[in-house]
């Protein structure tokens, strides 16, 4: 009866459409949603907080909550981009360019579907000992996805090597699909009372 009531709970919060993908603050990961230009401020300076020229840059993210009802402690997280923080030159409108701000965002999906990973294998502990665990587990995914990102913008010069971006177009891609198992944003943890 229990399972059944998870099943249940775990359908409803995927398909009761209460949770929107984009917002004018927040844009959720979906496999439905491309990033686009018009999701980018609009920048005349070129340089970013390091100094740096570039053309565009993305601010993305993860992020996870939680709820405890009983015994269960229901973990959702998800991968986000925030179009205020977010910027691209007037000048550049490149589809070239969006693809590989898209693969930062879809570098954090990789990464909050690690964190997902690390959340289901979690065995059942205190309400509080999971609570730190699940801080633990997402410093230690934040830190794979600052790995990631720093490697595909070093490795693809920031997407002037057409040739490395497009070896990590299909890096990113493979690992998107090789994590479908955590594609959800919901995972529950049982705990002890």
């Amino acid at each position: 009866m229990l399972k059944c009531f998870i099943l249940l709970s775990y359908i409803y919060c995927i398909f009761n459409g209460d949770v929107q993908d984009y917002t004018d603050t927040k844009v959720f990961w979906s496999p439905h949603i491309n990033l686009s230009w018009n999701m980018f401020t609009v920048r005349s300076d070129p340089k970013d907080i390091s100094g740096q020229n570039f053309s565009a840059a993305v601010y993305v993210n993860f992020e996870y909550s939680t709820r405890k009802v009983d015994s269960l402690i229901y973990v959702t997280s998800r991968a986000y981009m925030l179009p205020t923080e977010s910027w691209r030159l007037q000048s550049d409108s490149s589809l070239y360019g969006l693809i590989h701000e898209q693969g930062h965002f879809n570098i954090a999906e990789v990464s909050v579907r690690k964190f997902r990973e690390l959340c289901a294998d979690i065995e059942p502990l205190t309400y509080f000992e999971a609570i730190k665990l699940l801080y633990t587990y997402s410093n230690r995914c934040q830190q794979f996805q600052d790995s990631l990102h720093e490697a595909y913008d070093l490795e693809t010069n920031h997407s002037l090597s057409r040739d490395n971006q497009s070896l990590w177009n299909n890096r990113i891609d493979s690992m998107l699909a090789h994590s479908m198992d955590f594609c959800d944003s919901l995972v529950i943890i049982t705990t002890f009372r």
